[in-house]
């Protein structure tokens, strides 16, 4: 019977992007482990925090201008940043600096010395939010703090947080929707940040980008590196994170590894366009303007002492006093019936733009995009007056709108606003089920979405769907697509190889393709026959497929050689499961399910297995770590404990322990799949090696206090003679001597 050796892994994005603090860990407990690409960066700084990576190799520096130097622009906008790298060692600082200039940017205010990354954006004038994080020397975080900094004075507020949820390649603020968008420095997850805690959710999958920012539309693009250095500019949709490349920069940037290192971009208030930090293969930090219609990056200014940053926003504008101030209570919607309409209501502005009341207003106008033109102008409104307008022309998609007072003293600070009109992007499926035919063909179903990610309704006759397998853990395969009714056979699956192919389906509309379903998988192709064996010699399974699936807070089970706590090596020296309590969560679960394995004909199937778990017995170390053993009878969908199957540290003894533990719920049954549930109490690590399922036979049951230590040959199950000839060395188990069965309780 063929089996597929590749080891499944079943993934969310929200659970592989959160993790938390082992409350017990002290320095060197990470609270989560940062995405090669964020490794990189830290590893590629100059300015090294005294106990972290004591040994690193500093980045090349050479004065070599980038190609293409173009004329600076003559507005030379300014822009705060975050400088985490300077030539002469300096640590990180807050700084200014103006676009095309050569001189060294400005530090404003320096920054806590022993924090690493600093990804931030500017929300408000006076508040400047950033994310800062230690590290130890294996890239696992130990602290984190959200932090809102006033450009004005230098004063910080920090947030100490338990999570390393806002830590971020980069971040940018929306100013229409008033959101903070942000590429997780975790995961390739598109997320939103709350500019007061740092509170994160995430939005959708996304590239691997290493820039995010967002324009006065309300439009984010992204700058994506691949392993040769060579950047190209995306326009990523920041309801569903699905991205479309606009175009090659024609840059090539630093890189280590495969991997690059921070950088950041922002568009300028003051000429709307896309400016980028980047550092070129010399070492050199680098400005270039990027344009956004076909991705081309014009060479602006080297920096003087090869500077990089972290994070960049553009200094905002000002109104004259005695100008109006900004419009409030802004809203922007389109129409629910999925008509190009958009209607903008907002309160004409009650004070002047230094506070005081203001007494009239000449007019407030409405600007759709970049446009010089307005589309509406309210002549003579009060100050405070509620007003609306409703936009007949409006283009599918999103629509910008700036809105600008004016009175006899001058104009006010535009405010953005942005509403989605026409198809919105599906909101995900939802109830996807997988069943399997009396043929064993897996069969699909799901509930179509009724509303858009954008609030407004779908139309169902212009609704398709999309269907994408995953049979490798890593990749997803289109297998269906322009789908009219919410049902699927995938009659594609090799059924003589067993497999578990998971699947999610998507809704598209005539905007385009809307968010995934949760993914749902099954069991296909035949079971294995008793005596079943797992050790995962060479830490690969030799059996397959073993379907890894987090249930709470990123808890995930791996495949390694080493547990570094407890520290400690496999039962049979080839390798071993491996669920890491010590860098997860409290609460943090995880299962590792076995392939169909069938009991058709086992009367009383018996499970082995070695377990670890490193008991420090002292009060002030003892969690309630451990696993669950369960099982699944409807080939994967649903898991039940078996009975007595509960192991926790507290009860465990510090050593490799074989555990025998009857299944007597699965006796007779075909296609079940025994699964191992881990479960964090962010104490040590869990260890599991040397699972076996036998049935086993009616014997001689003989107490350990009643065996003879006679030199009698004994074998197991499976034919295998062992090196002791002592029954009373054996652990509890069924062996064959002298022909008889022998069972050792």
């Amino acid at each position: 019977m063929k089996h597929n050796r590749s080891l499944i892994l079943t993934l969310t994005a929200a659970a592989a992007f959160t993790a938390a603090a082992a409350p017990h860990g002290g320095a060197d407990a990470p609270l989560g482990t940062l995405k090669p690409q964020a490794r990189a960066a830290l590893q590629a700084k100059t300015y090294v925090p005294t106990g972290f990576y004591p040994s690193y190799t500093e980045r090349p520096r050479a004065a070599v201008a980038p190609s293409r130097a173009e004329t600076p622009d003559a507005s030379r906008p300014w822009f705060y940043a975050i400088r985490t790298y300077h030539s002469a060692g300096y640590g990180p600082s807050f700084c200014r600096f103006k676009a095309g200039f050569s001189p060294e940017p400005k530090s404003m205010y320096t920054l806590s010395g022993d924090a690493n990354g600093f990804a931030g954006t500017l929300t408000a004038p006076d508040s400047f939010n950033f994310a800062d994080w230690t590290v130890n020397s294996s890239g696992g975080i130990t602290a984190v703090n959200w932090a809102i900094l006033n450009p004005s004075n230098g004063n910080i507020q920090r947030h100490s947080l338990q999570v390393a949820d806002p830590l971020s390649m980069d971040m940018t603020f929306d100013a229409t929707s008033g959101k903070i968008f942000a590429i997780s420095a975790m995961a390739d997850v598109l997320t939103n940040i709350d500019p007061a805690n740092g509170d994160v959710k995430v939005v959708a999958e996304s590239l691997p980008f290493y820039t995010l920012s967002c324009d006065q539309a309300g439009q984010l693009y992204g700058i994506a590196i691949d392993a040769a250095g060579n950047a190209s500019l995306h326009s990523v949709n920041k309801a569903t994170g699905a991205s479309v490349k606009v175009g090659d920069t024609g840059v090539k940037v630093f890189t280590q590894n495969g991997y690059s290192i921070y950088q950041t971009a922002e568009f300028s208030a003051a000429d709307g366009c896309l400016y980028w930090a980047t550092v070129t293969p010399e070492g050199n930090g680098a400005l270039y303007r990027v344009d956004t219609t076909d991705g081309h990056a014009a060479y602006l200014n080297v920096f003087p002492a090869s500077e990089s940053f972290s994070a960049m926003a553009s200094l905002p504008l000002t109104a004259n006093a005695g100008a109006p101030g900004a419009p409030t209570d802004i809203d922007a919607h389109g129409a629910p019936d999925a008509s190009l309409r958009a209607t903008i209501s907002f309160k004409a502005p009650a004070l002047t733009a230094d506070g005081k009341p203001l007494e009239s207003l000449e007019s407030v106008a409405i600007y759709r995009g970049r446009d010089a033109e307005a589309i509406h102008t309210f002549i003579g409104p009060k100050p405070g007056e509620q007003l609306e307008f409703t936009d007949e022309n409006a283009m599918s998609g999103f629509n910008a709108y700036r809105i600008v007072a004016t009175n006899e003293v001058g104009a006010s600070v535009p405010v953005y606003v942005a509403a989605f009109c026409g198809d919105d992007f599906p909101l995900a499926p939802q109830g996807l089920s997988v069943a399997l035919g009396s043929d064993g063909v897996p069969r699909l179903t799901w509930t179509a979405p009724t509303k858009g990610v954008n609030g407004l309704g779908l139309r169902p006759d212009k609704i398709t769907y999309t269907v994408t397998r995953n049979l490798t853990g890593t990749e997803e395969d289109l297998v269906a697509s322009r789908l009219t009714k919410c049902e699927f056979i995938d009659a594609g699956i090799p059924l003589d190889v067993q497999a578990y192919p998971y699947y999610r389906v998507r809704a598209v509309s005539p905007s385009g393709e809307g968010l995934p379903s949760a993914p749902a998988g099954i069991y296909t192709g035949p079971a294995y026959d008793l005596p079943f064996v797992e050790s995962f010699a060479g830490c690969v399974p030799a059996t397959a497929p073993w379907i890894s699936q987090s249930l709470a807070m990123g808890g995930a089970w791996e495949l390694n050689y080493i547990s570094s706590f407890p520290g400690t090596g496999p039962a049979d020296d080839d390798g071993m499961l491996i669920f890491p309590c010590f860098s997860m969560a409290k609460g943090a679960e995880g299962r590792i399910a076995s392939p169909l394995i069938t009991f058709a004909d086992a009367a009383n199937p018996v499970l082995t297995f070695q377990f670890y778990y490193l008991n420090m017995e002292s009060e002030d170390l003892i969690f309630d770590d451990g696993l669950q053993v369960e099982y699944s009878l409807d080939r994967g969908q649903t898991f039940e404990p078996v009975e007595n199957g509960l192991f926790l540290q507290k009860n465990a003894n510090t050593r490799w322990t074989e555990v025998s533990l009857p299944l007597k719920a699965v006796a007779g049954k075909p296609d079940v799949s025994i699964a191992f549930r881990g479960i964090s109490d962010g104490g040590f690590n869990v260890l599991l090696d040397a699972i076996a399922i036998r049935d086993v036979p009616a014997g001689i049951v003989m107490p350990r206090e009643e065996l003879s230590d006679t030199d009698v040959p004994i074998y197991t199950l499976d034919g295998r003679m062992l090196r002791s000839k002592s029954l009373s060395g054996l652990p509890a188990g069924v062996y064959i001597r002298a022909g008889r069965k022998i069972i050792i309780r």
